[in-house]
C-alpha cells in the first residue's frame, strides 16, 4: 500500500510538472504556402503541422497567426511573438536557433512562358519589372544584389501583405510585371493552387538553396528549450515516418 501511495504521489507530480510548463506558442509569418498557408485551412502549412506534431505531444498549444514578414521579424525580436516561421540567422541575428532546419529555401525567377531569352547576369533585368515581398531581402549573389538595389523605384513592386506572394503570382500570370523572385516550392504551389502552373515556370535559380527555421525570439530565455525540443522532435518524426506523411500532405518529400 506504501509504495502503491508513492507510486500516485510521483505521477500526480509529474502530471502537475507537465502542465507547470505547457505553454502556448505563438508562430507567425505571412502567408508563404507551403511552408505556412490559410491558418483556417485543414492544411495549413507543413511547418506548421510539423510544430504542432513536436509541441503538442510536450503539452503545449502552437497558436499560428499570419502576420506582414516585417512585422512578424520585429515583434518576435521583441518578444511579443514566439517564433518566425522559415526565418534565417540572417534575417533575425537576436533568435534562437535549432540546429536542424525546418526545410530549404531557393529562391528563383519565376515568368511567364512567353518570357523570352534568359537571365544569366543582373543586366539581363534591365527594362524588367519585378515582383518581390516587402521586407525580403535577396542580395547576396549578383541578380540578388541588383534586384535589391532597385527596391523603391518603378522596377520593383514590393507588396507589403499577408497574401502578396499570391498576388505576385497572379500578376505574372495577367502579365502585369515580368518576373517574380521568391522561394521555388511557394512558387510552384501558389500557380498550381489558382490554376496558373501551365502558364508560368522558373526559369532559374538566384542563389543556391539555405536552409530555413522556425527562428524563437531571443528575447525569451525559454526560447532555448523550444529549438531543443524542435531538434529532438525532428528526429522522432523523422524515425517514426511522421515527417514524410506530413511532406506528402503538400507534395514534398525530406530535404534530407
Amino acid at each position: 500500500m506504501y509504495y502503491k501511495k508513492i507510486f500516485i504521489v510521483s505521477c500526480i507530480l509529474a502530471l502537475k510538472a507537465t502542465l507547470a510548463f505547457s505553454a502556448t506558442i505563438t508562430i507567425s509569418a505571412d502567408d508563404w504556402c507551403p511552408f505556412n498557408c490559410n491558418p483556417a485551412s485543414d492544411k495549413p502549412g507543413y511547418v506548421v503541422e510539423i510544430a504542432k506534431a513536436i509541441y503538442e505531444p510536450l503539452g503545449h498549444k502552437i497558436n499560428y497567426v499570419q502576420e506582414p514578414w516585417p512585422r512578424t521579424l520585429k515583434l518576435v525580436e521583441e518578444g511579443k511573438l514566439d517564433a518566425a516561421i522559415g526565418a534565417t540567422p540572417e534575417e533575425l541575428p537576436s533568435g534562437v536557433f535549432s540546429k536542424e532546419p525546418a526545410g530549404m529555401m531557393e529562391n528563383v525567377l519565376f515568368v511567364h512562358n512567353a518570357f523570352a531569352g534568359a537571365v544569366n547576369v543582373p543586366s539581363d533585368l534591365d527594362g524588367k519589372t519585378i515582383g518581390i515581398m516587402k521586407g525580403y531581402d535577396f542580395s547576396g549573389s549578383p541578380i540578388g544584389d541588383y534586384v535589391m538595389s532597385k527596391v523603391g523605384s518603378n522596377q520593383v513592386q514590393d507588396i507589403s501583405s499577408e497574401s502578396g506572394a499570391v498576388a505576385n503570382v497572379k500578376k505574372l500570370k495577367a502579365k502585369r510585371i515580368d518576373v517574380v523572385i521568391d522561394d521555388k516550392s511557394v512558387l510552384n504551389y501558389l500557380a498550381k493552387s489558382i490554376g496558373a502552373h501551365k502558364d508560368l515556370k522558373v526559369l532559374s535559380p538566384i542563389a543556391p538553396a539555405d536552409p530555413i527555421y522556425l527562428g524563437f525570439s531571443g528575447a525569451k530565455e525559454v526560447s532555448k528549450t523550444y529549438a531543443k525540443d524542435f531538434d529532438e522532435g525532428m528526429a522522432r518524426l523523422r524515425s517514426s515516418g511522421d515527417l514524410a506523411k506530413i511532406l506528402a500532405r503538400y507534395s514534398l518529400t525530406d530535404w534530407k
